[in-house]
């Protein structure tokens, strides 16, 4: 095959997929699901060793401030289950 015979190959097996186009807003977290995100990973990052002086820690709470509601719910069961693994916080 040459390539423009190997592109229009590929475009043939591609076109009876189905693409959704998510809208920016679309899928979004409510507002409460985010806070508690926010809250659950501000307390169980620092556990894990991520110190809050760092770029890395500043980069994970951005990234989980722009989930959406699908994986909001994810992390948010992540850490929960991760807090559980964790010992007792002390004080």
């Amino acid at each position: 095959l040459n390539l423009a015979q190997a592109v229009m190959v590929y475009c043939y097996e591609l076109a009876p997929l189905r693409f959704e186009v998510l809208s920016p807003h679309q899928g979004d977290a409510d507002p409460g699901s985010m806070k508690a995100l926010h809250s659950k990973a501000r307390a169980i990052l620092p556990r894990l060793g991520f110190d809050p002086g760092r770029a890395l820690y500043g980069r994970m709470i951005e990234r989980v401030g722009m989930a959406r509601r699908t994986d909001a719910h994810l992390i948010l069961s992540l850490l929960n289950a991760l807090e559980k693994l964790l010992p007792p916080k002390e004080g």
